[in-house]
């Protein structure tokens, strides 16, 4: 079992389940990790023109954004390969 956002789900759910991130959320969990909007697009690795874009429902908010703001959230490190 995973837990994203305060609720479980098991591995094939999560990866079948689509993960949907609506402006509101983006906009809590900036405000949540006390980012700046700079701070938040460089964490994010996105530029601080497409973190508004998405703030603003210009653009829908990629699945691989929701889940970047779950690791750094939880924190996760990112995956590497087994040696």
């Amino acid at each position: 079992m995973c837990g994203i956002g305060g609720f479980q789900m098991s591995r094939r759910e999560l990866i079948q389940k689509d993960i949907e991130m609506t402006k509101d959320d983006l906009s809590k969990w900036i405000e949540t990790r006390r980012f700046s909007m700079r701070a938040a697009a460089k964490a994010l690795d996105i530029t601080e023109n497409r973190l508004k874009r998405l703030l603003a429902g210009e653009v829908r908010i990629p699945r691989h954004i929701a889940l970047a703001c779950a690791a750094i959230s939880h924190p996760i490190p990112p995956w590497k390969a087994p040696t």
